[in-house]
């Protein structure tokens, strides 16, 4: 009988790791994970775009801060680019519909009164924030993690 206390060698095999190579889901999931376990931050919403993709949207924790308006869309993937740029910083190499990236959209006003968070609008030309004030000019600026 072998001693279970004593070191043993474990060996994993290719097929056992993350690779992902058509999507980004493994680094959101991350992100994801690391957001809840964060005394900042906090999960505010969660799901899927029509194509699959999935999408986190993260919010300060302090329902009292002068923050507390602050929304970060986390999306594996963004199919479409109507009325949708990228933020110079992260502009050079970046594309919608590609699966290189992961891409995010933070919205200061996102969780005010005024703005409906519409994920639905993911996939499609209109705003993912319905109502929201900072935008430059009709176009929604995106960023991207190149990863």
């Amino acid at each position: 009988m072998p001693n279970i206390l004593s070191p043993c060698t474990w060996e994993m095999s290719a097929a056992q790791l993350i690779t992902p190579t058509t999507s980004q889901l493994a680094v959101v999931n991350a992100i994801q994970s690391a957001v809840t376990s964060s005394t900042n931050w906090t999960v505010n919403a969660t799901g899927t775009s029509t194509i699959g993709a999935k999408w986190v949207e993260i919010k300060p924790s302090n329902v009292n801060s002068l923050y507390r308006d602050y929304r970060i869309l986390i999306v594996e993937r963004v199919n479409t680019s109507t009325n949708r740029g990228f933020i110079s910083a992260s502009g050079d190499g970046s594309a919608f519909n590609s699966t290189a990236n992961v891409y995010f959209l933070f919205c200061p006003d996102g969780g005010a009164a005024h703005v409906t968070f519409t994920p639905n609008n993911l996939e499609t030309a209109s705003d993912v924030y319905v109502g929201t004030r900072y935008k430059s000019g009709s176009t929604a600026m995106w960023a991207t993690i190149d990863v």
